[in-house]
């Protein structure tokens, strides 16, 4: 999957593609981001420095560190949004961000959040990438008393993750 990388160095690009994947430990991939978010800076990879700030927020709201996550993916936001040119990233990064704003209840800036998500989704044919803005503009119109539209994005959600099995999409929006 394309990141949204305008990658300088082939070595820099192997080195965004090892920190995608996740692990263990967040601890180890703050370490890990931080390296990386250095190198790229050094090299002008505007893009992959955005990956790694969405990747540095993302550690940081596993390891329950929610401003450092905020001003992370703030940041990711702002990188991905004057690149102009990584719609899949900054679709990720702006996910991730709307997913803090609800863990800090702050439900009302998550739902444009969400709307621009979808609308990336939808451009990309991404299912996946759509079920989970629904949900999240579900979880937004519940909390603002909209209960038909929460309804609505939820099931549509639903059918959007549904899959032969059921897929982990799928458990995600029925435990809303």
């Amino acid at each position: 999957m394309h990141h949204g990388h305008d990658h300088v160095d082939p070595g820099l690009d192997q080195l965004a593609r090892v920190l995608a994947h996740h692990t263990e430990r967040p601890e180890q991939a703050l370490e890990r981001y931080t390296t990386a978010l250095n190198a790229l800076g050094s090299a002008g990879d505007r893009g992959g420095v955005a990956f790694v700030l969405r990747g540095l927020g993302q550690a940081s709201m596993d390891l329950g560190d929610d401003d450092a996550a905020e001003a992370y993916l703030a940041r990711s936001l702002a990188t991905y949004r004057a690149l102009g040119s990584a719609p899949l990233g900054l679709a990720q990064a702006l996910f991730w961000y709307g997913m803090l704003m609800l863990k800090r209840k702050r439900h009302k800036p998550a739902e444009p959040l969400f709307t621009e998500v979808l609308a990336v989704a939808r451009t990309f044919g991404d299912r996946y990438g759509q079920a989970q803005a629904l949900r999240g503009l579900g979880i937004c119109h519940h909390h603002a008393g909209r209960y038909a539209q929460a309804r609505a994005a939820l099931t549509e959600a639903l059918r959007l993750a549904r899959q032969p099995r059921p897929s982990i999409v799928e458990s995600y929006v029925r435990r809303t």
